[in-house]
């Protein structure tokens, strides 16, 4: 996973948009294959959204864990969104999927002219099915 990520950001986020990459996250052979498989393709949708539709020059994305979670935040400088106003699509509904699956909390939080916020927790413990 701490080489599988850098490479979903690369193919995700075009040139001219600056990265940052952080994983912080020691541990993260706890989580399974299905697991891994999943945040990845999370990150994916996530990077995708926020390219798609908020056109952002900076995109961060950090990957860290505690004692009691892994958590992984997708932060871009993008358009932002309107939370009274947005529809939920495809891509949303996707990631919201995928958390459940991992039995994660997810939250997506977008500010009009100043960027989106992605955010998925894994408490950690038992591997997930």
């Amino acid at each position: 996973l701490a080489r599988d990520l850098p490479f979903v950001v690369q193919q995700a986020v075009p040139p001219g948009v600056d990265t940052i990459v952080n994983i912080t996250a020691a541990a993260l052979h706890e989580l399974t294959a299905r697991d891994a498989e999943d945040l990845l393709y999370f990150t994916r949708e996530a990077l995708s959204n926020a390219v798609r539709h908020g056109q952002p020059t900076k995109v961060a994305v950090d990957l860290r864990q505690t004692i009691v979670e892994t958590a992984l935040t997708i932060q871009d400088d993008g358009a932002g969104f309107d939370q009274t106003h947005a529809r939920q699509g495809f891509g949303t509904v996707t990631m919201k999927s995928r958390a459940e699956r991992l039995g994660a909390s997810f939250i997506l939080v977008g500010i009009p002219g100043m960027g989106t916020t992605v955010r998925l927790t894994i408490p950690r413990g038992e591997p997930h099915e």
